[in-house]
């Protein structure tokens, strides 16, 4: 009689149990919080008190947690994730005190941030995670931002930079080089913040991210008003709102994209606010803004049965 087979249900409730972790983060991730919810809760009910998933199913509980604006629960849940997690020298601490930071900074507890983000840096130091070190450090250099403590923001700037210069990472470059410039700007070097802000635009012309060339147009807005040049500013503070109201629709990162102009009334106050969005790329001199924006005038130019004005508006 041949023996009976071994059991594999204890590598089936593991499996199942860390499974279930990771759908939750796979759903919040694609924007399904009650799915992600719903397995949390089921893993909470399998996991026990010391195993290694529970660590990573309360750090998941707090995201979802701060996604729907609960900051208090958020803080909770990631306290008890990192806490699980130093104690098994899991590497997720580090990103569990990163989103701790964020939760706390939600709630305008800024000392208590700054301490969860340095604990952070402490940990991507340990286990040599370049790429989150740098991040964290923007993160800290953002805090002190926030409370027009410039100095400290550009020492903490200066770390991160040369690391997302190194890995290309364009979404942190575009950023912090807009950070960066606010700071200077803030310490009255006005030459050297419109440097940055130029470095900026490269990168969020790059990314096509709508919101990102508002938000320069209102920093180079306010240094034109610093320096006196204040047509100039209040051209670039319109078209930053104007900006900012466009990208609102096109999602979190606000990029350009054709749908924006076809979803739109084509009337004329949506051809007014174009050209202005026109007049305010010449004046930041982003020259293929401009070109994506004229295709917009002229698309809603010719649904509107206007083609000599379109032709007008391509003829500049």
């Amino acid at each position: 009689m041949p023996p009976a087979p071994r059991s594999s249900l204890p590598w089936g409730i593991v499996t199942v149990k860390c499974a279930l972790t990771r759908l939750a983060g796979a759903c919040r991730l694609h924007g399904r919080p009650a799915e992600a919810q719903t397995f949390v809760a089921q893993a909470l009910a399998l996991l026990g008190a010391h195993d290694p998933a529970l660590s990573h199913t309360y750090l998941t509980r707090g995201l979802l947690a701060y996604d729907a604006g609960r900051f208090a629960e958020a803080e909770e849940d990631q306290r008890r994730g990192i806490a699980l997690a130093m104690q098994a020298r899991d590497p997720a601490a580090a990103w569990g005190l990163v989103n701790l930071g964020v939760a706390l900074r939600q709630q305008k507890r800024e000392d208590e941030t700054l301490l969860a983000y340095r604990l952070a840096e402490q940990l991507f130091v340990e286990i040599d995670d370049v790429a989150n070190l740098a991040a964290v450090r923007m993160n800290i250099g953002n805090v002190y931002l926030m409370r027009d403590q410039f100095q400290e923001a550009l020492h903490w700037y200066n770390l991160a930079e040369p690391t997302f210069r190194q890995t290309e990472d364009r979404y942190r470059l575009s950023d912090i080089y807009l950070n960066r410039g606010i700071a200077q700007r803030s310490l009255g070097h006005l030459a050297v913040a419109r440097a940055d802000f130029e470095r900026s635009l490269v990168y969020h012309r790059a990314l096509n991210r709508v919101v990102g060339v508002a938000a320069i147009a209102d920093a180079v807005g306010v240094t034109d008003m610093l320096e006196g040049d204040y047509a100039s500013a209040r051209t670039l503070h319109r078209g930053a709102a104007l900006l900012t109201s466009i990208g609102a629709q096109d999602g979190p990162r606000g990029s350009w994209c054709g749908r924006t102009w076809r979803n739109w009334r084509t009337t004329e106050v949506v051809t007014t606010a174009l050209a202005q969005v026109v007049a305010t790329s010449v004046a930041l001199g982003t020259t293929e803004v401009v070109t994506t924006v004229l295709a917009w005038v002229v698309a809603t130019l010719v649904a509107r049965g206007r083609l000599k004005s379109s032709l007008r508006c391509l003829r500049g």
